[in-house]
């Protein structure tokens, strides 16, 4: 219930605070209240008594978080780039890849020393300084500090962004059919893209293997999920996005089946396969929201 309340509150609350990304320095002062904020909501958790309360900082808390946090990825790095921008948004968002292969077995010595309560103290310290501070250093844009998107250095003369980018409202954006059809498709695809990674751990366990290899099998989810956020971005460099798109959803619709089949200690290629599409439609979709509507 915490999840999907989070993922509820995250929808409802994204576009109210999405405006602050394109104010001077809105975003870096939501990304680092943002970080606090997951950092504090981190730790409250520890003390928890009842579901209720889980509820509120989970999936309340978090789900504003979230908003704020989020926007940094599609709203931010597509300004810098526009040439190669499936790698930069690849590279941009590989840290989410990373924190689901380094931080699943670290989290389990927590539990085993601290108890679950202390592994979420220790969560929330590491979110304070791993999200707060550093989003300090964000920048909304190049041009901020004199430059053009890929590295280009702003000339005096006050040269337009590249003419390739066109720029719509918000509301122009969501008077196009294309704004609706996109919305939906992503709507339907975060039913497989944000669920299955959290349920991996417990779906190994269902199917016999033991805890640690849950664990192991939720690391190398975050390994899959790396390696695809790659695999897929040198097509979305080439080809038109929205045909990636096709090939990753019909790639995710094929692999999600295939945990009923895969027999023992075979279902850990599980996470590995559907990391490969989940990393890929991560870094691919933002980069499908940019250009669908233009």
């Amino acid at each position: 219930s915490g999840l999907v309340v989070r993922s509820y509150v995250g929808a409802a609350l994204s576009p109210l605070l999405g405006r602050y990304f394109d104010r001077p320095n809105g975003a870096r002062l939501l990304s680092v209240a943002s970080g606090v904020l997951m950092a504090a909501s981190a730790a409250g958790l520890s003390l928890v008594q009842s579901e209720w309360q889980f509820v509120l900082l989970f999936g309340g808390v978090g789900g504003l978080v979230s908003a704020g946090q989020n926007g940094q990825l599609g709203a931010l790095v597509p300004k810098w780039f526009i040439r190669g921008r499936g790698t930069a948004m690849a590279v941009a968002s590989t840290g989410t890849g990373l924190a689901a292969l380094l931080v699943a077995s670290p989290l389990a010595y927590l539990i085993s020393m601290f108890g679950w309560r202390g592994a979420w103290a220790w969560v929330g310290l590491a979110t304070l300084a791993l999200a707060a501070v550093p989003a300090l250093l964000i920048r909304r844009q190049p041009e901020d500090v004199g430059q053009l998107p890929d590295n280009g250095a702003a000339p005096t003369g006050g040269q337009p962004r590249a003419p390739e980018e066109r720029s719509q409202t918000v509301s122009q954006t969501f008077r196009t059919r294309q704004a609706w059809l996109l919305l939906a498709g992503l709507s339907v695809v975060s039913l497989y893209t944000a669920g299955l990674p959290t349920n991996i751990p417990s779906m190994l366990e269902a199917f016999g293997l033991s805890r640690d290899h849950a664990v192991l099998g939720f690391s190398i989810y975050g390994a899959g999920s790396v390696v695809g956020r790659y695999l897929w971005a040198a097509p979305a460099n080439r080809f038109h996005v929205r045909w990636v798109m096709v090939g990753i959803t019909a790639y995710g619709a094929v692999v999600c089946p295939l945990v009923l089949v895969l027999p023992g200690q075979a279902a850990l290629l599980y996470p590995l396969l559907a990391g490969i599409g989940i990393g890929g439609n991560s870094s691919v979709s933002t980069k499908y929201q940019m250009n669908s509507c233009s």
